[in-house]
């Protein structure tokens, strides 16, 4: 993602945010980079994509060294530690940390692409589980009624097919980016 910095400067719709965070176990002046995307099935009129992959958020929580800590820091707790500041002094605080934002972005990238392809792959396992189900419930029917159609268990692999390149083709779309810097008191 280029232009980290417009993002979190140029942005007033929420989605972009600064904040100091009062915590006497960390040294003043440390910072954290919080980032949530979004992993979203591709729209299909015919494939009921969300049943199997609903919209996901990701959360990443880097320090400063790139290291992930969103699984050991709770949202809801870390948002309550967490005090907005004005623009001007946002501005400052982005300013004087604009190489290490720009690199925590890339990692970030990397980190919720890996996130996205776990959690593809699940969509998909279920995906192919629930189809084979249908599919072969309905050749078992088809032994026993003929009014069961050979194009009706053709639509089944279709679908099965037609839903598994839709979702290879899933997007990571970043939805929020929050710069924290730790303050003493």
């Amino acid at each position: 993602i280029t232009g980290g910095m417009d993002i979190i400067l140029s942005s007033n719709t929420g989605s972009t945010a600064v904040s100091l965070l009062k915590n006497k176990a960390l040294p003043a002046g440390s910072i954290l980079l919080e980032l949530i995307y979004i992993v979203e099935a591709p729209a299909s009129e015919h494939s009921q994509l969300q049943r199997f992959l609903p919209t996901t958020p990701v959360r990443i929580l880097l320090d400063k060294n790139a290291t992930n800590l969103a699984a050991s820091v709770a949202f809801d707790t870390f948002n309550k530690q967490l005090t907005p500041v004005n623009r001007h002094l946002g501005s400052k605080l982005v300013n004087a940390s604009q190489t290490v934002i720009h690199q925590l972005i890339s990692q970030a990238q990397d980190i919720a692409k890996q996130q996205m392809e776990s959690i593809v792959a699940t969509a998909i396992e279920k995906m192919e589980q629930q189809l084979n189900q249908d599919k072969a419930r309905l050749v078992a029917l088809k032994a026993i009624n003929p009014s069961i159609r050979e194009e009706e268990i053709q639509f089944v692999t279709d679908l099965l097919a037609h839903s598994t390149s839709l979702l290879n083709h899933t997007q990571l779309k970043l939805d929020s980016i929050r710069f924290i810097v730790s303050t003493q008191n």
